[in-house]
């Protein structure tokens, strides 16, 4: 979700981030796939999303 904001400037809620995570990560199965992920979903607490913000 950080990663998100900082770098894209997306909100993202927590089960929104896993596609961007995992593929950030590097842990698509293949080499020299083309990887399209779709990042979705505002609905987090706004108390919540500023702690992970903060780290």
């Amino acid at each position: 979700m950080r990663v998100a904001f900082a770098e894209f400037k997306l909100v993202l809620e927590p089960s929104g981030a896993v596609a961007l995570a995992v593929a950030l990560e590097g842990r698509i199965p293949g080499p020299n796939r083309a990887v399209c992920v779709i990042a979705s979903g505002g609905n987090v607490d706004a108390g919540f999303y500023a702690e992970v913000l903060r780290g």
